[in-house]
C-alpha cells in the first residue's frame, strides 16, 4: 500500500512542478500510471483487502482527475471502476453517485451510442435495481437495451445481455410474462452466436426455468434446467460460480416434487459455491441460506434454520440495508419459523418489524413506475406477506397484544398504491421550481393519451397495436417519472406508518371502524408436501376509540361470500346493462331484501353482537364487500342497518387522520343538462349567463378548425360513449341521451344548494357543462356533477400474446389482467359533446367525457364534497386491498374530502327527492354523512310518485365515502 501512495505523490508533484514536462509525457503513459493503480486496486479487492483496495481506486481517479480534468472521457471511466467497487462493498448509493456521474460525462463527450455510455447505463441500472429504486433502473436497462440493438444489431451478443439484465429486472418487479420475452430472445441470440453448448446459452436457459418454476409449470421447467447444468457442468469446473444458479433453480424443481434431500443437497452446494466464489458479499449467497433454512423448516429441522436463516439475516443487513427487499423477506420468513415453534410473541415482534420496513421499502420503490408497474410489484412483494401477517392475527385472536399489532398492519396494507400516487401528485402541484412545474404539466399531458389508449380497439389495429402503442407512451411516462424524482421538490423522507392508537382516537364516541381483509391464510406449519396458502378468506378487525381492545372476526371463505354479492349484482344491475345508461326493470322488493339478508348472515351476523352498541359504523371493505349498500342490510331485530346506524365508508382508515393543512376554496360548482350533441367552438362563456340560457338551444355547429390537441383522445371516448346505451335497429350508433328532467331536478335543488353554501354556486349547463370548465376548477367549495356516469369493466378474455411477445415455445393464452390496464381511464361522466367526440376533440381538445384521470389531474384540494348524481359513480374495478378504482376514488385522489356516489343506477325522481331532502338537512346543520342518513330516512317515510318508498332499490344506491361524523 506504501509504495501504491508513494508512486501517487510522486507522480502529481511531477505534474505540479513541470507543466511543460506534463505536457510532453504521452496519453499511454498518462493512462498507464491510473490504470496500474486500477488493476492493483481490484487485485487488492480480491485478495480482501477491501480498505486498501477502495483507497488505491480513488487515488487512481485523482490521477485521472489531475491529467484529463473532470469532464474527460477517461475520468468517466475511473468513475464507473470506483463505483462499481463501492458497490460490491455494500456502498451502492455513493457507488451509483460516481456512475452517474460518469454517465452525464460520457454522454456528452462520447454520446448516447458509446459502448462505454452504454456499459454504465446497464451497471447503474443493476445497481439501482439492487438498491430498489425500479422506476430509475428500469429507464436505465431500457435504455441500454435500445442501444445495444441499434449500436451493435439485435443479434451481438451485448444486445443478448441487455436482454437478459432487462428480463432479470423485470422479474425482480412481479411482470413475468415480459421477462420471458427477454429471456427468450437472448436465448435465440445465444444459441445463433455462440451454440448450445455454451455457458451463456444454459444462463438463459436456467432463467426461463425459473420462471417457469414460479409459474408452478415444473413439466416445462425441469428439461430447461436438467439441459442448462449438463452444459455447466461440460465446460466449466466443478466449483465455478455458474454452477451455483443451476443448483439452486434445480434445488427449488427438487422441493417442489417432494424430494427434500436431494432438494437441500442441491441447495448446500450452491451456497458454498457462492460463499466461496464471492464471500458473503453477494446477494446470491443470501439467496442460497435462504432456500436451505426454507427446507430445513418444511422437514422439521428448526434448529438448523434458524441458525441458517439468523446467518442470512446478517449477511443481508450489513450488505444490503435493513430496508432492503431481500432483508424484509429474510426478517419474514424468520418470523414465520418461530411460530412455526409455537412463538407466536417473537414472531409478532419481527413480523411488526419487517411489516414497517416493507411500507418504507414499497413506497420508495414504486414511485417512478407506472401504475400497472406498481400493482405488479405490490402482487409480487406484498400480496403473500401481508396474507400470513393477517393468519397469525386470526390464530392469535385472544392474544390482544397480536390481534392489535395485526389491525395495524391492515391498517398500513390497504392502497399503497393509490396513496403514494395521490401524496405525490399534491406535492408536485405545488413545485415552484419551473422545470418541476413544466415536467408536471408534461406528466398531466401524457395522462390523457394514456386514458385514449388504455383499451384495445377492435376497429383500430386490434390488441397488437394498442399494445405496442401503450408500451411507447408507458416508456415516456416513466421518463418523465424519473427525472421529477429527480427533483428537489418531491421529499418522500417521511415515515409513511399510522399507529393504531392514531386511528383510535380519531374515532368518534360511538363508532366503531371495522377494517376487512380478503387474505389468503398462511400455513407456518406446513410439512411435507403440505401447501403454503389456502383459498382465500375474509376477516374483520373491529377498532374502537378509547384504546379498548380490538376484535378480529373470521367471516368466511371468499367463494361463498363473493357469489352471495355477485347475485345481488345481478338483480340491482344485470350484467349486460353495466356500464351502460340503460334501466331495466325494477326488481322485487322480496328478492332484493332476500338477497340482502343472505349477505348479512355471511357477513353482518358474525360480527353483530361487538357492533350493535356502536352508531357509526366506519367500513374499510375489501373486493367484492365493496359493492353493496351496508346501511340495507337486515339487522337480527329485523330493521334496516341504517335506521339504528350511520355507515360511513374509507377507503383504507389512515384517512381518518385529518390534515391540519387547510385550502381556500372557490365557489362551487353545479354542472347538469350537458349537451351531448354539441360541437364545441372553444368559448367559455360565464357560469352566470349559463342559468339566464339554459332552455335555448344550442347554437348551430360551426365547422370545426384544425386538429389542436391529441386526437387519440377521441378513441376511448368512443369506446365508453359506446358503453352508454345499447344499440337498436332505429340508432345504431350508441350515444348519451339527455338525463330525463336533469336540468330541472338541479334547479329544483338551487334554493336548499344555496341556503347551505351561502352563495351562488357555479351553474353549467348545456355547451358550458364542458371539460375546460370542469379542469379549470382550483378547490371548488362543493361539485355536484347531474349526468351520466358510465363505467367499462375489464373483460378477462383470453388474448393470444405470443405475437405481440415473440415467446419461443409457449404456445399459451394469457388473460388481459396479465397487463392490469388502468381503471381509471375507463371511468368517466358524460359532458358537452360527448357524443361528437372526435369532431370536439379536433376542434378544442376535449371530447366530452371527463375520465378518472382527468379527474386525478384537476386540483380539488379542500372541496369539501362531491355529489355524483349520475348512474353507478360507485363503481369501478375492485382489487385486493386497493379499494374501488373508480369516479369515486378519483375525486379523493384529487384531494376532495367526501363523495357522495351511487352503487347502481338511481333514476332522476329518487335522486333528486333524496338529494333535496340532504341540502335541507346540511343547511340545519347536520354532518355530510349524518344529513344523508336522516334524507334516506325521510325518502323510506314518504310517498314518492305515488308509491311507497321504503324499497332498498329507491334509497340504498346513495352511499358516503369520506370522514366520518365528529363528536
Amino acid at each position: 500500500m506504501k509504495s501504491c501512495t508513494s508512486l501517487v505523490a510522486l507522480y502529481l508533484a511531477i505534474l505540479a512542478a513541470s507543466p511543460l514536462l506534463a505536457q510532453n509525457i504521452s496519453q499511454q503513459r498518462k493512462l498507464a500510471v491510473a490504470n496500474r493503480l486500477h488493476n492493483r486496486a481490484v487485485q487488492m479487492f480480491n485478495d480482501g483487502r477491501t480498505k486498501d483496495a477502495l483507497e488505491t481506486a480513488e487515488q487512481a481517479v485523482k490521477v485521472r482527475e489531475q491529467v484529463f480534468g473532470t469532464g474527460h472521457a477517461e475520468t468517466a471511466r475511473g468513475y464507473h471502476n470506483l463505483g462499481v467497487m463501492l458497490s460490491r462493498v455494500g456502498r451502492h448509493a455513493e457507488g451509483r453517485e460516481y456512475l452517474e456521474k460518469a454517465l452525464k460525462i460520457q454522454q456528452q463527450t462520447l454520446g448516447e451510442g458509446h459502448e462505454d455510455f452504454h456499459d454504465t447505463l446497464r451497471t447503474t441500472g443493476s445497481i439501482a435495481a439492487r438498491m430498489g429504486d425500479y422506476g430509475s433502473a428500469k429507464n436505465y436497462l431500457e435504455t441500454s437495451l435500445k442501444i445495444a440493438r441499434e449500436r451493435f444489431g439485435p443479434e451481438d451478443p451485448k444486445t443478448a445481455d441487455a436482454h437478459t439484465d432487462f428480463g432479470t429486472l423485470l422479474t425482480g418487479m412481479g411482470d413475468e410474462i415480459a421477462a420471458q420475452y427477454h429471456h427468450e430472445k437472448a436465448l435465440a441470440i445465444r444459441r445463433k452466436v455462440y451454440g448450445d453448448k455454451h455457458t451463456d446459452t444454459a444462463e438463459s436457459l436456467t432463467l426461463i426455468g425459473g420462471l417457469h418454476l414460479s409459474r408452478g409449470q415444473d413439466e416445462k421447467a425441469k428439461p430447461l434446467l436438467e439441459e442448462a447444468l449438463e452444459i455447466r457442468k461440460e465446460v466449466l469446473a466443478h466449483d465455478d460460480p455458474d454452477m451455483a444458479q443451476s443448483y439452486a433453480h434445480l434445488g427449488g424443481l427438487y422441493e417442489r416434487e417432494g424430494d427434500y434431500e436431494k432438494a437441500k443437497t442441491y441447495f448446500k452446494q450452491s451456497a458454498a459455491i457462492r460463499k466461496r466464489a464471492h464471500g458473503t458479499r453477494h446477494p446470491g449467497t443470501i439467496n442460497s441460506l435462504d432456500h436451505v433454512a426454507r427446507l430445513c423448516k418444511r422437514t422439521g429441522e428448526f434448529d438448523e434454520a434458524r441458525r441458517t436463516l439468523q446467518q442470512a439475516v446478517q449477511i443481508a443487513k450489513r450488505e444490503l440495508g435493513e430496508n432492503h427487499r431481500q432483508t424484509i423477506s429474510l426478517y419474514k420468513n424468520l418470523a414465520y419459523l418461530h411460530q412455526a415453534q409455537g412463538n407466536s410473541s417473537e414472531a409478532m415482534e419481527i413480523i411488526h418489524d419487517s411489516r414497517r420496513r416493507s411500507l418504507r421499502h414499497v413506497t420508495g420503490a414504486i414511485w417512478g413506475l407506472t401504475e400497472r408497474e406498481q400493482l405488479m410489484y405490490l402482487r409480487d412483494f406484498e400480496a403473500g406477506p401481508l396474507s400470513a401477517a393477517l393468519t397469525l392475527g386470526l390464530l392469535a385472536e385472544d392474544d390482544p397484544q397480536i390481534v392489535a399489532k395485526s389491525a395495524e398492519w391492515l391498517l398500513n396494507g390497504k392502497s399503497i398504491a393509490q396513496e403514494a400516487t395521490a401524496r405525490r401528485y399534491l406535492k408536485l402541484r405545488d413545485a415552484t421550481d419551473p422545470i418541476t412545474a413544466k415536467l408536471f404539466e408534461q406528466l398531466n399531458d401524457l395522462k390523457g393519451e394514456l386514458s385514449a389508449f388504455n383499451m384495445p380497439s377492435e376497429n383500430e389495429g386490434g390488441f397488437l397495436a394498442w399494445q405496442v402503442q401503450m408500451l411507447k407512451l408507458e416508456y415516456k411516462e416513466r421518463q418523465l417519472l424519473h427525472w421529477l424524482k429527480q427533483s428537489d421538490q418531491i421529499d418522500e423522507s417521511t415515515d409513511p406508518w399510522v399507529e393504531l392508537d392514531e386511528i383510535r382516537e380519531a374515532l368518534p364516541k360511538d363508532g366503531v371502524f371495522i377494517n376487512i381483509a380478503r387474505f389468503w391464510p398462511y400455513n407456518f406449519y406446513a410439512e411435507g408436501d403440505d401447501k403454503d396458502y389456502s383459498s382465500a378468506r375474509y376477516a374483520a378487525w373491529l377498532v374502537y376509540p378509547d384504546h379498548e381492545e380490538v376484535d378480529v372476526v373470521y367471516l368466511g371463505k371468499a367463494e361463498e361470500i363473493d357469489q352471495a354479492i355477485d347475485d345481488f349484482r345481478n338483480t340491482v344491475e344485470p350484467p349486460q346493462i353495466i356500464g351502460r345508461l340503460a334501466f331495466h326493470a325494477l326488481p322485487s322488493e322480496k328478492k332484493m331484501r332476500a338477497q340482502l339478508a343472505a349477505i348479512a348472515e355471511l357477513v353482518l351476523r358474525p360480527m353483530e353482537e361487538k357492533i350493535k352498541g356502536r352508531f357509526q359504523w366506519i367500513i374499510s371493505a375489501d373486493s367484492s364487500l365493496w359493492l353493496f349498500p351496508w346501511s340495507a342490510l337486515p339487522l337480527s331485530d329485523g330493521k334496516d342497518a341504517i335506521e339504528n346506524h350511520l355507515v360511513t365508508y374509507s377507503t383504507t382508515g389512515r384517512e381518518l387522520i385529518l390534515s391540519e393543512e387547510t385550502y381556500p376554496t372557490s365557489r362551487a360548482m353545479v354542472f347538469a343538462n350537458p349537451d351531448y350533441d354539441a360541437i364545441l367552438d372553444g368559448s367559455r362563456p360565464p357560469a352566470t349567463s349559463i342559468v339566464r340560457d339554459a332552455t335555448k338551444k344550442p347554437a348551430a355547429p360551426k365547422t370545426p378548425p384544425k386538429p389542436k390537441t391529441r386526437p387519440v383522445r377521441a378513441k376511448v371516448t368512443r369506446r365508453l360513449q359506446a358503453a352508454a346505451e345499447p344499440d337498436d335497429e332505429e340508432e345504431p350508433h350508441r350515444r348519451f341521451h339527455p338525463v330525463p328532467n336533469g336540468e330541472q331536478s338541479a334547479q329544483m335543488l338551487l334554493p336548499s344548494l344555496r341556503q347551505y353554501l351561502l352563495h351562488e354556486p357555479h351553474f353549467f349547463t348545456g355547451t358550458a357543462a364542458n371539460e375546460g370548465n370542469f379542469k379549470k376548477a382550483k378547490s371548488p367549495r362543493l361539485i355536484m356533477m347531474t349526468t351520466h356516469g358510465t363505467f367499462i369493466p375489464l373483460k378477462l378474455d383470453l388474448v393470444d400474446l405470443s405475437g405481440l411477445l415473440g415467446l419461443v415455445g409457449i404456445g399459451k393464452k394469457y388473460t388481459l389482467h396479465t397487463m392490469i390496464q388502468n381503471p381509471l381511464a375507463r371511468c368517466g361522466l358524460g359532458l358537452a359533446g360527448g357524443n361528437n367526440p372526435k369532431e370536439n376533440q379536433e376542434a378544442v381538445g376535449e371530447d366530452g367525457i371527463l375520465t378518472g384521470l382527468d379527474i386525478v389531474g384537476t386540483d380539488l384540494r379542500g372541496t369539501e364534497l362531491v355529489i355524483l348524481q349520475a348512474c353507478q359513480s360507485g363503481l369501478g374495478d375492485v382489487r385486493n386491498g386497493e379499494g374501488v378504482a373508480g369516479l369515486r376514488q378519483a375525486f379523493q385522489l384529487a384531494g376532495a374530502q367526501a363523495v357522495v356516489s351511487t352503487l347502481w343506477s338511481v333514476t332522476v325522481v329518487d335522486s333528486t327527492v333524496i338529494l333535496e331532502y340532504y341540502w335541507k338537512h346540511l343547511a340545519a346543520g347536520e354532518g355530510r354523512n349524518e344529513a344523508l342518513r336522516s334524507a334516506k330516512l325521510d325518502f323510506m317515510r314518504s310517498k314518492v310518485a305515488g308509491r311507497e318508498s321504503t324499497h332498498p332499490y329507491h334509497w340504498a344506491a346513495f352511499i358516503y365515502t369520506g370522514p366520518p361524523e365528529r363528536d
